[in-house]
């Protein structure tokens, strides 16, 4: 079995490979930015150590604003991302 690391690792460069031609050529690769998660319908909030390991590897941090297990209504802030925009 893998772990979630190596399984995150290899999703990834599956998915963006080499990265988004567009986004090489037209963002700055310094800039950085923070995304903010809302829910978007009634959720329980999971996969927090997931999305933090993710966004590791693409060099930004995952903050979440709630436990895996919280409840969250529609429009609520579920965490947010801190990183480069590209």
């Amino acid at each position: 079995m893998l772990s979630l690391p190596e399984l995150v690792r290899l999703s990834l460069a599956e998915d963006v490979g080499p990265g988004d031609v567009t986004t090489l050529a037209t963002v700055d690769p310094a800039a950085t930015g923070r995304a903010r998660v809302y829910a978007k319908q009634d959720l329980v909030m999971c996969g927090n150590a997931a999305a933090a390991e993710v966004f590791r590897q693409l060099g930004a941090a995952w903050t979440s604003a709630l436990p895996d297990g919280a409840p969250a209504a529609p429009g609520q802030d579920v965490g947010h991302v801190d990183g480069p925009l590209a």
